[in-house]
Parts: C-alpha cells; structure tokens; sequence
C-alpha cells in the first residue's frame, strides 16, 4: 500500500493526460520537465493507439515517453475485468490510479451530454463508511470528488496503474534540442512547419467565416472549434519547449528565454483576439493573420538561436 498524501496535479498549460502525468513523474521521481523532449509529436504504437487525445501533430504524448524511457511503468486494466473488491484493491496497492472515461458522461463536466472525448481523472482512495471513491479531476479542483463504484465502473474505458521504475533522469545535454530542431525545420509537400503557418495566415484574410467556423459546434464550448484548439494547442507546443529550457537551467539560455517567453504571449493574445471575433459572429481577422506572419518570423530566429547555442557560437 503506498500513501498518496504529497501527491498533487501541478500547474502545467496542457491536457488532462499530460497534467496528470507530469504530476505522477514529479512525484515518483522528481522532476518532469524532460517528458517534454520528445513531445512535439503523437508516440502511437504500430496499431495506431494512444493514451490521449489525438487532436494536431503538435500535441504530445507525455505516457508514451515516460514509459519509453523507463521513468514510469503502467498496469493496464479492462473495465470487464473490474469488480468491487479489485477496485478497492488497486486503488489501496497503486493510489492515485488513472481512469480513462468518456467526457460525454462525466455529469460535473461542461461537455456532459454534448460531446464524445477521451479524459482522465484519478481515483485515490476508498471511504468504506460511505461506500464511494474519492478522486481528482483538473475541474472540480478541491480534490474531494465523489463517485461511486456504478458510475465508474459504468462509464470507465479503462483504467492504468502508475508505479516508479528505476530509470535515472536524462543527461541535460544540447542533444535534447535535436528533436525540436527536428521538427520545426522538417519539410512535407507545403514546406516546414513554419510555411504552414504563413500559408494559413495569408488563406484567413478573405476566405474566413465565422458561421463556417461554428458549424457542428454551436452548443458546446468555444474551446471545442477547431481553429481555436489549434490555436491553443500551439501555444502549447510551445510551452513544452520552455519547460525543456527550464530543465537545462543554462544561463547561456537568457536570450532563448526571452524570445520564447514572447512567442508564447503573442500566441496566448491571438487565441483570445480569436474567441473575441468568434463571439461577436466577426469574420474580419486580418489583425489575426498579420500577428501570425510577424509570429513566424520570431518562431524562425528563435531555431536560429537554438542552433547558435548548440553549436557554441
């Protein structure tokens, strides 16, 4: 039985799975920031599966790599194979535990009864006098929510159970930016990634409408449109890459710092700009769409930066 009493969700800009298993690395192990080296891209298996919701290429999938590297191992369980006593007993062996649900029936969730997603909470202890299960959700975040055994076993897709493993930290070496380089300098048929974004910008200034935009998503939440999910889903990206520097801990890295601290508030105010246009139905975002271009060119000197400081120079 292990005591889940320093165990917290930290405060990290990302999903529900990433949250959860960044909290779980810090706590087992100490640190978290080097789950973020590698997940500038999905980890999925040859059959096409994941822990996560698949939503850009820009999303990571923190589970994948930590098992991966040995800094975490997962006992994964069937909801068929649950019952009552098993329930209590992995919750006792393994608390927190890791519930994979479906959003659509979780009715404390803004998304109850609108629309079918992949989320993740913990369950982390059994009160016998009640006869429920207390758990952790990133909403509500008393940490005091209540289910019963009927609504997770009724709801629950499956469930994971996270333990330690001996795997040491990753060496802080300029290497770790080579997946980064990787991938913003990687080309397909349209270009870089950084080409995308100026093809999209300059596609937006005539050809937008917000009543296209909303089409399918007028009765959920405005975080669910697509344009806006990529939009935050960049700035997580680019998140992620400020919490590797963090790890570096480089004071060569100060001027890495300040252009990456830029991008992301840049990032940060259009998604909002965005949501302002989308709640007063307004399709007019060349302001949008000139921001994102100048965004790019900063995007496009910090790898610059990046290479400089890998290279000594």
């Amino acid at each position: 039985m292990r005591t889940n009493n320093n165990f917290y969700l930290i405060d990290i800009k990302s999903d529900c799975i990433d949250m959860i298993i960044s909290s779980y690395t810090l706590w087992l192990n100490n640190e978290y920031r080097y789950l973020f080296t590698e997940c500038l891209g999905f980890k999925i298996d040859h059959e096409q599966n994941t822990w996560g919701n698949r939503i850009i290429i820009d999303k990571g999938d923190l589970l994948d790599i930590a098992i991966r590297e040995k800094m975490l191992k997962a006992i994964q369980i069937k909801r068929e194979d649950l019952n009552l006593s098993s329930l209590i007993d992995l919750t006792a062996e393994y608390s927190p535990i890791l519930i994979k649900i479906d959003e659509y029936k979780c009715k404390w969730r803004k998304n109850y009864k609108k629309i079918h997603k992949n989320h993740f909470l913990l369950v982390t202890e059994y009160t016998d006098k009640s006869g429920v299960f207390r758990c952790i959700d990133t909403y509500p975040t008393d940490y005091n929510l209540i289910l019963s055994y009927d609504e997770i076993r009724d709801n629950s897709i499956e469930i994971l159970c996270i333990d330690s493993n001996v795997g040491g930290l990753i060496n802080k070496s300029k290497h770790l930016f080579d997946p980064i380089i990787t991938k913003l300098q990687h080309k397909d048929y349209i270009g870089t990634m950084l080409d995308r974004k100026l093809y999209f910008a300059q596609q937006i200034r005539y050809n937008f409408e917000i009543k296209d935009e909303l089409y399918g998503y007028e009765n959920l939440d405005i975080i669910e449109i697509p344009i806006v999910r990529k939009f935050k889903s960049i700035a997580w990206s680019w998140h992620q890459i400020k919490y590797l520097l963090e790890y570096m801990n480089d004071c060569e890295m100060n001027q890495l710092f300040n252009i990456l601290e830029h991008i992301i508030i840049e990032w940060e105010k259009i998604t909002n700009i965005l949501v302002m246009k989308i709640i007063r139905l307004d399709s007019n975002i060349i302001n949008i769409s000139n921001k994102i271009i100048h965004l790019v060119e900063m995007e496009n000197n910090f790898i610059n930066e990046v290479i400089n400081y890998m290279d000594g120079t």
